[in-house]
């Protein structure tokens, strides 16, 4: 099952518009990038993107993923920040 990391990593490629542009921003190879798309297609049983020698195309899923994903990922770092913010204002009251 995908997880919050894949989709930050397909976040970014969508954001860069190419592998190349997507493994600068993540600090990776462009074949490290290419291998871990391919794991994450082969993990959901989809083709996510169409990639050509020139251009990137997301597909029909790949476009969903991105969409619902970002939202989700919104959500959980509000959650995450919320949850470091209660816990700091908890600590001045214990203190």
């Amino acid at each position: 099952m995908a997880n919050s990391a894949d989709i930050r990593f397909l976040l970014v490629i969508q954001d860069s518009g190419s592998l190349t542009a997507a493994s600068r921003k993540l600090g990776l190879s462009p074949s490290a990038v290419t291998q871990r798309l391919q794991q994450l297609e082969k993990k959901l049983a989809t083709r996510l993107v169409d990639r050509t020698a020139r251009t990137l195309r997301f597909t029909e899923e790949g476009q969903l993923l991105c969409r619902r994903g970002a939202d989700l990922v919104q959500q959980f770092d509000a959650l995450f920040e919320h949850v470091r913010h209660r816990r700091g204002r908890l600590t001045h009251v214990l203190a």
